[in-house]
């Protein structure tokens, strides 16, 4: 369970775990890291810039078309700086998951505990392999300017501002080939990396809920000496219970923030992606063919984290209930108090993305407010073409 697959890519980056790398390696691996993030938040620079421009003169259609993309730099931004400078707290996540379930196998049969932990690596294990794919196919964005060079064409990855017109020079343009590279293989790290550890978290808290669950369940209140003489006790569950609690938050603390700027993001994101769709004329293949990428990537990982929040709050949910299927009613008084208390610090529930509760609903939410700004927009774009 603890070895994730894209922790072993992580391992081959330089970045985890730091303690099995020689001090050389380690911190060679971090600076070629700093340098890639500082490169990506140079050309997050450029696309500003361009930004500003196309505000300037006026181009609505030039402005959706940046505004999408420097949208997209800015969560991959922060991604790779969680990454980067949470990597030890990443590390301590993992080992306390570890150590929980070290803990429940000493309690629970160990066929449960293996019956538990199958049912929760499916989307970690297909949150790579797809995000594995994604970072394959998006190589055609680094491919397809070379492909113009050999046919006497400069063309840019990126269609953004450069200082000092260094594209119209061929060293100029090698330059910004190799920044604009750096910037796109830095938002492919962002994505595989930081999504697909917050997909396995997240599977991962899923999987030491259903292991409280599973616990509360077969608690036997009318055994004599209930918190001494069983290794499934009260006191186990209301311990479990806790560091679960503190899970929580941990996550929250490193994913939260990034949750909430990509829930808000992707409205626009699908918003202007598709309106700049709609608008076929001038619009290339290529530029089609990033734009869909653009709202799958997008899509998909919103999706997915919306789905994993809410299978975590749905176990919440049987969590309480479980905590009322075993024979209570025959504990002491004092078991019966430590039970009503921990289900009642159960009750609060916590939002994964702080104001925003990342759920399903909130995904379909998401798709209705992008739908309702695309009809705002195309009002405004037809109101352009009716006053010229």
């Amino acid at each position: 369970m603890w070895d994730f697959r894209q922790l072993r890519w992580l391992n081959i980056m330089g970045w985890w775990p730091s303690a099995c790398k020689t001090t050389f390696g380690y911190r060679i691996s971090r600076v070629i890291g700093l340098t890639f993030y500082i490169s990506n938040i140079i050309q997050l620079g450029f696309e500003l810039v361009n930004l500003f421009q196309q505000i300037s003169i006026g181009s609505l259609k030039g402005t959706i078309l940046n505004l999408t993309t420097t949208l997209m730099g800015i969560l991959t931004t922060l991604k790779v700086f969680v990454i980067l400078v949470y990597a030890k707290d990443i590390q301590d996540t993992i080992a306390k998951f570890e150590e929980i379930e070290n803990k429940v196998r000493k309690v629970l049969p160990k066929e449960i505990v293996e019956e538990i932990n199958v049912r929760n690596t499916f989307f970690s294990k297909w949150g790579s392999n797809v995000a594995n794919l994604m970072m394959v196919f998006t190589t055609h964005w680094l491919v397809r300017p070379l492909i113009f060079l050999t046919q006497g064409e400069r063309v840019l990855i990126i269609e953004t501002w450069v200082p000092f017109g260094l594209e119209q020079d061929l060293r100029g343009w090698w330059v910004a080939w190799l920044v604009q590279t750096t910037h796109i293989f830095t938002a492919m790290y962002g994505f595989f990396m930081f999504d697909s550890i917050g997909y396995s978290f997240l599977e991962s808290l899923h999987m030491v809920i259903e292991y409280l669950k599973e616990s509360l369940s077969r608690l036997d209140f009318s055994a004599p000496g209930v918190d001494h003489h069983s290794p499934l006790t009260l006191r186990f569950c209301v311990e479990l219970h806790k560091e679960i609690i503190r899970q929580k938050e941990k996550l929250n603390s490193l994913f939260g923030h990034n949750i909430l700027i990509q829930t808000i993001s992707s409205t626009f994101v699908f918003c202007l992606s598709v309106f700049e769709l709609s608008s076929i004329e001038g619009t290339t293949l290529v530029k089609i063919m990033n734009l869909v990428e653009l709202i799958l990537i997008i899509g998909y990982s919103t999706f997915l984290y919306s789905y994993l929040c809410q299978q975590v709050a749905d176990e919440n949910v049987r969590v309480m209930q479980a905590a009322y299927a075993n024979n209570w009613y025959r504990g002491n008084e004092k078991d019966k108090q430590s039970l009503f208390l921990l289900i009642e610090a159960w009750k609060k529930e916590l939002k994964f993305g702080y104001i925003v509760q990342s759920n399903l609903q909130t995904f379909i939410a998401t798709l209705k407010s992008s739908f309702t700004y695309f009809n705002f927009l195309q009002a405004i774009s037809e109101g352009e073409l009716v006053s010229s």
